[in-house]
């Protein structure tokens, strides 16, 4: 009861002290620890140990000992005392001078949202709002932050705080995250900011997975967050893609769209969201970002695999007959061959530049995948197929189906492009 006044501010100071009792020449030799490395982290990882080795040295502290009683503490608190320290954390994380006190500001965090959860809960989703404002600062600062450990710390933090954070923010947080990972490449390549998005969205994912049910009216997680970690997971740095195919993996499997198809078991996670995964794919591709070009083409070089971009499998003991009256069928085939067939004329105008880029041979491995699922329907003229691409001819004002992703309609098969006789000559040579 002595404390209840004061303890909040006590904790407050406390994480502010945390870098106090730190010899400033740890700092110093930490950073020229860095060298030339243009990632700043040493030619061999010594920026790391020697932030690893700081951190120990600051929780094994006498600071850190009474900063870990007066948490434990915390539970045996009123609400309202119990609410008066998250601004205190807050502020600490935002005006802490040493990365020691925004690791103990982290730490102080994770253990609130185990112990003391209910502290968190605050009216409103503004910036008015402590829990708001202490997960914006959270991301903010995994941002800036060089060492990996503290960084860790960060984003556990940030996904134990999700967990409990109203759901239009975090769902703010994620489209910054994503805007911010994508802007980190190509001319402006930043492997430090695309591995804080992408941890950012993947202690979302793993720690609070429950967000990902409630996409908002936008469904930020289906058309935003899990068509670019799709394509996160072929980041040339392998770390990134590791975090972006955990996103994938968690996220997908706790995203509410169990309900987007009557008859949705059998379906790929990946078919399901087509329709979003081919938008950032072409966005990627229209990109002047070489490496989100090359990601792109890895990606659909996966769907094609998967035999998302092809024609759908046909059902059971059924005839032409019985798949146009199946409109579960139908609407299934006409997205894939309507998706394939904007991937194609994306790819092909694209492929006719002619300048040059690297990694374009994958644009064109993409595109040949791609045009040879649906070679074979491009043969049959008398429509009796027109089911395999999702067209009704009844329900049609026009008389061929628009979205054909490949037709071989040509006057001469001599012509590998139309007029040229190229194979002719070859044959002649």
């Amino acid at each position: 009861e002595v404390m209840t006044d004061s303890l909040s501010e006590l904790i407050g100071s406390l994480i502010m002290a945390m870098s106090g009792l730190e010899p400033s020449a740890l700092n110093y030799l930490q950073v020229r620890a860095a060298g030339n490395d243009p990632n700043g982290l040493g030619v061999d990882g010594s920026y790391d140990r020697l932030e690893r080795l700081r951190l120990q040295m600051a929780q094994t502290g006498p600071i850190a000992g009474a900063l870990t009683k007066c948490l434990e503490m915390m539970r045996f608190m009123s609400l309202d005392s119990q609410k008066e320290v998250i601004p205190h954390i807050d502020s600490a994380l935002r005006c802490g001078a040493g990365f020691a006190t925004r690791a103990a500001a982290a730490d102080a965090v994770s253990t609130l949202c185990n112990t003391c959860p209910s502290a968190f809960k605050f009216t409103g989703s503004s910036s008015t709002n402590s829990t708001v404002r202490l997960l914006r600062a959270l991301y903010f600062a995994s941002e800036r932050e060089r060492g990996s450990a503290a960084r860790d710390k960060m984003t556990h933090a940030l996904g134990s705080l999700a967990e409990l954070a109203p759901g239009s923010s975090v769902r703010v947080l994620a489209v910054r995250a994503c805007e911010k990972y994508s802007a980190s490449m190509g001319s402006n390549d930043d492997p430090a900011a695309r591995k804080a998005a992408a941890g950012c969205l993947r202690s979302i994912a793993v720690r609070s997975s429950s967000q990902f049910s409630e996409g908002g009216s936008s469904d930020i997680w289906c058309r935003r967050v899990l068509p670019i970690a799709f394509l996160g997971q072929k980041d040339e740095d392998s770390k990134v893609a590791s975090l972006w195919k955990d996103v994938w993996e968690e996220g997908g499997a706790a995203a509410n769209i169990s309900g987007r198809e009557n008859k949705s078991f059998g379906v790929l996670l990946q078919e399901r969201l087509l329709p979003y995964l081919v938008s950032e794919c072409i966005d990627a591709l229209n990109d002047v970002s070489w490496s989100r070009r090359v990601a792109a083409c890895a990606a659909l070089i996966d769907l094609t695999n998967m035999d998302v971009l092809a024609p759908a499998p046909r059902p059971l003991q059924s005839n032409g007959t019985d798949m146009e009256k199946d409109k579960d069928f139908l609407l299934r085939s006409r997205r894939r061959a309507h998706a394939s067939n904007l991937l194609l004329s994306t790819c092909v105008k694209l492929i006719v530049k002619s300048r040059v880029w690297t990694g374009k041979a994958e644009l064109v491995k993409a595109s040949v995948n791609i045009a040879g699922k649906w070679a074979a329907l491009g043969y049959l003229d008398d429509g009796s197929n027109w089911a395999l691409l999702g067209w009704d001819q009844k329900e049609g004002k026009e008389s061929t189906c628009s979205w054909v992703p490949i037709m071989n309609k040509v006057g001469n098969w001599n012509d590998l492009i139309s007029g040229d006789n190229w194979f002719e000559a070859r044959d002649k040579k």
